[in-house]
């Protein structure tokens, strides 16, 4: 009913009002009109220092009220009764405090209008705030509770629960505060590492096809001071031209599979006209029904990577130039002895074709025996690759093609190494020496056949019977 409005107007009047100042805890002669409890324990809080314990700031006109609230919180928080809302709202202006208690009616300015103001701030809008009122009933409870305070208290109230629910309030935004901090700290290294890795991350609504981006998107994709990146169609006016049909498509084609993506594609900076490559990752958000709401990913800035790739592969068409040149057929394969290259000659002498041979054992494609026990050979690469040095192969070798055809051969492994001196792979050089073989035979053969025109010459200059044969036939 309207009883509680009325004892605490009465309250209002001047017989219920000291001289005191306004905003300043009074002091008190008389008992306090409320029943005291038992304190109720908080570790956490009774065993900090006076300076580092929680600041709460209590509001009620009532005299004894403000003094019997004031002595149950003094031993565990710091603690400042104020006779009034406009007392309160300046105190938590000047330095804002922990909680704050108020009442709900008062003079000058109420609980109701104390809560709107600093909810209205973005300074105090976070400090939790319970109210105090004689208003009983559930109806009171959830007016104070949609008006914005975090809790709501009865008079009369015991000082077990008035001290439970200050403690978990305290401790609740205690636990707030800290993950707020925590949650900026992580949002500033993570703008730190976007930066540091010129990254940029982005969210995309493909219904309204808004978007948004991390702060260094500006730096990243060089956008003029004064311009925004907020529509989907003012991204792909950043794509080269010959990028953004097949850019398009992929985001498309992510969205209907509700699936992720990867793209690589060119912008071209507005800011200073240069075209750098950039690479996209994201990942569809779908609902119950597994259809795409949102997808959210990076962009990264790629271009010396790009640059460096371009660079290592016109350093791979010079060597693929040089070894195509080269008489000798050479072969290069990793640490593990699989195929990495092969030239046109080692092709022909294989039987093997680049394409197919890449990512092979050597010995598959390398097949070698002796040419006279018919025996395997040990690779020559094998050596190489296990001790990291030059190893020649032995003679009378067979090189055994893919067809069958068999070639005399000389070759010899080298070491590949890195700019460590570890050893990365191997280069294998060899040759076809059957015209070689050939020659030397035929040389062989001349030799032995003018050795054998010297002897029949020696032996006629120094045979008299063979002389007089010869005299005898002509």
């Amino acid at each position: 009913g309207a009883s509680p409005y009325i004892e605490e107007a009465l309250l209002w009047l001047p017989d219920h009002i000291s001289d005191e100042k306004p905003g300043a805890i009074p002091s008190y002669s008389e008992t306090p009109r409320f029943a005291e409890a038992p304190p109720v324990p908080a570790p956490s809080l009774a065993a900090q220092p006076a300076d580092e314990r929680p600041r709460v700031l209590v509001a009620d006109d009532n005299a004894d009220m403000r003094h019997y609230v004031t002595r149950l919180l003094a031993e565990r928080y710091q603690v400042e009764a104020l006779a009034d809302g406009e007392a309160a709202l300046a105190a938590a202006r000047e330095r804002a405090p922990d909680l704050i208690l108020t009442d709900v009616m008062m003079p000058r300015l109420d609980g109701f209008g104390l809560l709107r103001e600093l909810r209205a701030e973005a300074r105090t809008q976070e400090i939790p705030v319970l109210m105090l009122s004689a208003r009983a009933g559930e109806e009171s409870r959830v007016e104070g509770m949609e008006a914005g305070a975090d809790d709501y208290l009865v008079k009369p109230f015991s000082a077990r629960e008035l001290l439970a629910r200050v403690g978990a309030h305290v401790q609740m935004a205690r636990i707030r505060r800290e993950a707020k901090q925590a949650l900026q700290s992580n949002e500033q290294r993570l703008r730190m590492a976007l930066s540091v890795a010129r990254m940029v991350a982005w969210q995309f609504d493909p219904y309204s096809n808004a978007i948004s981006v991390s702060d260094n998107a500006a730096d990243v994709f060089g956008l003029p001071a004064d311009a925004d990146l907020e529509h989907s169609e003012q991204g792909f006016t950043l794509l080269h031209p010959d990028d953004v049909d097949r850019h398009r498509a992929t985001i498309q084609k992510a969205v209907e599979d509700c699936a992720s993506y990867q793209s690589q594609f060119r912008i071209v900076r507005p800011s200073d006209g240069q075209t750098i490559w950039m690479e996209e990752r994201g990942q569809a958000v779908g609902d119950e029904l597994g259809r795409t709401v949102q997808l959210m990913g990076i962009a990264m800035d790629i271009t010396e990577q790009k640059l460096q790739q371009q660079a290592l592969q016109r350093e791979r068409d010079l060597l693929s130039v040089t070894l195509a040149s080269i008489g000798d057929a050479v072969i290069t394969t990793d640490t593990q002895a699989r195929i990495t290259h092969l030239n046109g000659v080692a092709e022909q002498l294989t039987g093997w074709t680049k394409d197919s041979a890449i990512g092979k054992p050597l010995e598959l494609v390398f097949r070698i025996v002796n040419e006279q026990t018919r025996q395997p050979v040990e690779n020559p690469a094998t050596r190489t690759l296990r001790d990291g040095v030059i190893v020649g192969l032995a003679n009378h070798t067979l090189l055994i093609s893919r067809d069958g055809a068999e070639r005399p051969i000389d070759d010899s492994a080298a070491p590949i190494r890195d700019k460590a001196g570890e050893v990365v792979g191997c280069v294998l050089v060899f040759r076809d020496v059957t015209e070689r073989r050939a020659e030397e035979k035929a040389q062989s053969e001349w030799a032995r056949l003018a050795a054998l025109r010297a002897d029949v010459s020696a032996a006629f200059a120094t045979s008299q019977s063979l002389q007089a044969g010869l005299q005898a036939c002509c």
